[in-house]
């Protein structure tokens, strides 16, 4: 909102078509289970708010919800959230997988059921929550720059992401795992059109628009043909 005319948001993805393809089957089977699934990817540092996440996650196992959290990245302050989740580890409930090469990343979304991003400030457009989305994952964000208008009716958005906050939506949906089908099933459909080369042809569309030139437009087509996924 309130952007000049001349910005034009870009909806993208870090994941090849191929990729894309291959999420979209996982999605299709995804469902809430016991113990909930839970990952979270990306840096571990303080913008991030990572504490949030463990300390949510300390609330919900006093409760006795059954979990099981990966944690995927590397950064700063790995040192200080292992011990903050020291206990959580101790009993299998949290581990720390590190950083991790993109395609092996991926695979925790295959793994997962719903995750978490606690930012509150620090992402745009975030494609960690693009490539959960596409692995039909429930995705849960913080209210900021992209991420309300992405998880709208395909995901639940928290006004401030307090560590209560996270826990009652995960509570939630542990509770209501099949209410909240419609959600995953909607994010899995909006984020599997988005690819690296998607991004590609979208841009080649635009250019020809704004170029006036109608053999680009047509190369950008073809290209969306081609890369179409199958479902």
């Amino acid at each position: 909102p309130d952007q000049a005319e001349h910005i034009i948001p870009f909806f993208t993805s870090m994941m090849r078509a191929s990729q894309v393809e291959r999420a979209a089957a996982v999605a299709a089977t995804k469902g809430i289970g016991s113990p909930m699934r839970v990952p979270y990817s990306g840096m571990l540092e303080p913008r991030k708010r990572v504490d949030a996440l463990i300390d949510a996650l300390h609330i919900l196992t006093a409760e006795g919800l059954a979990l099981e959290v990966n944690i995927v990245g590397d950064g700063p302050e790995r040192t200080r959230l292992r011990e903050r989740a020291a206990e959580l580890v101790a009993r299998g409930i949290v581990t720390f997988r590190g950083a991790l090469p993109y395609d092996e990343s991926l695979r925790w979304f295959e793994w997962a059921h719903a995750m978490v991003l606690p930012s509150q400030h620090s992402e745009g457009w975030p494609k960690v929550v693009a490539e959960g989305m596409c692995h039909g994952l429930l995705c849960i964000g913080v209210a900021h720059g992209q991420v309300t208008r992405m998880l709208d009716g395909r995901g639940i958005v928290l006004s401030e992401g307090s560590p209560a906050e996270i826990a009652g939506a995960l509570r939630a949906a542990a509770q209501d795992p099949d209410g909240h089908q419609p959600l995953m099933r909607a994010a899995a459909e909006w984020a599997g059109r988005y690819s690296l080369e998607g991004l590609r042809s979208a841009l080649g569309a635009l250019l020809a628009e704004r170029w006036h030139a109608p053999g680009l437009a047509a190369r950008a087509a073809r290209l969306r043909a081609r890369q179409a996924p199958t479902i």
